[in-house]
C-alpha cells in the first residue's frame, strides 16, 4: 500500500486535529442538518469518519447513542480518551475495508452521518458499498447523509466565494490561517498528489443508488464551509 494515501495521513496526528477551522466547519454543520434530522433521544446515530469527536461531542445530550467509528487508530485514541465518560457514546475502529460495517451487531441507527469522508475513497464504488453496508444496520426509514462531495467545479469562483462566506460567518482568519498551513506542509501535499481528492459523477452515484434505496435527495444549502461540494440525503 502507497504510505503517502489518505488512510495513513490520518492514522497519525496532522493539522486538521486541532484546527479552528474544523472546529467551525462543526458548528456549521450541526447547526445546519439540526434543520434536517431530530437530534432528539428518540435517534441512535452513526458517525462515520468520526475524526476528533466534536460532531459527536455536540449532539451526545440530545441523542440516545452515538457511534462514533473511524480508520484512524490516532482518533479512535482521541475519541476513546474525550467520551471515556460518556455512556452512551461508543468508538469502535473501522479495518481496512472501510466500507464493512457487518462488525457493529445488534444496533439499528435513525441517523448516519458521513460527513467530509468520500472523497478520501479510492472509487465510486465504494460510495455504493458504503451505503450498502448502512442499509444493513439502519433502523426503518432511516436517513443517510454523505456530505461534502467532491465534483467538479469552477475553482475560482468557489475560492471567492469561500472566502466570501468566511468573513459572513466569522471564521476567515481561520480559513487563511489554515490555508498557510496547506501551502507549506509538505506531507498533506504529498498525499493529495498521490491521491487526488476522489471527483464523483453526481448524476451517475444518484442512479446507482435509487436503485436500491428509497430516496435520494440533493441539499443545495451550504452545510459545510465547502462551498463548491455536493450533499446527498439518503432515506435507506
Amino acid at each position: 500500500m502507497n504510505k503517502t494515501n489518505w488512510l495513513n495521513y490520518w492514522d497519525k496526528k496532522n493539522i486538521w486535529t486541532k484546527s479552528d477551522l474544523w472546529k467551525k466547519n462543526i458548528e456549521l454543520f450541526f447547526q445546519k442538518t439540526s434543520n434536517i434530522f431530530d437530534y432528539d433521544k428518540k435517534n441512535t446515530v452513526l458517525d462515520i469518519g468520526c475524526g476528533n469527536g466534536d460532531f459527536a461531542n455536540k449532539i451526545l445530550d440530545k441523542v440516545d447513542q452515538v457511534f462514533c467509528v473511524d480508520t484512524s487508530q490516532e482518533y479512535i485514541n482521541i475519541c476513546k480518551t474525550r467520551f471515556s465518560n460518556s455512556k452512551n457514546i461508543n468508538v469502535l475502529k473501522l479495518s481496512k475495508d472501510y466500507t464493512d460495517l457487518s462488525f457493529i451487531k445488534n444496533i439499528k441507527f435513525s441517523i448516519i452521518i458521513a460527513n467530509s469522508v468520500v472523497q478520501y475513497y479510492n472509487s465510486q464504488k465504494e460510495i455504493i458499498n458504503l451505503v450498502k453496508s448502512v442499509q444493513k444496520i439502519a433502523a426503518k426509514n432511516a436517513l443517510l447523509l454523505i456530505s461534502d462531495i467532491e465534483v467538479f467545479s469552477d475553482k475560482k469562483k468557489s475560492y471567492l466565494k469561500l472566502i466570501h462566506n468566511s468573513i459572513i460567518n466569522g471564521y476567515f482568519f481561520s480559513l487563511i490561517k489554515m490555508g498557510l498551513k496547506l501551502i507549506v506542509n509538505k506531507e498533506y501535499s504529498k498525499t493529495k498528489q498521490n491521491q487526488p481528492l476522489l471527483i464523483v459523477n453526481l448524476d451517475k452515484l444518484i442512479q446507482d443508488l435509487s436503485i436500491f434505496v428509497k430516496k435520494v435527495t440533493i441539499i443545495n444549502e451550504n452545510i459545510t464551509i465547502n462551498v463548491d461540494r455536493k450533499h446527498l440525503l439518503i432515506q435507506l
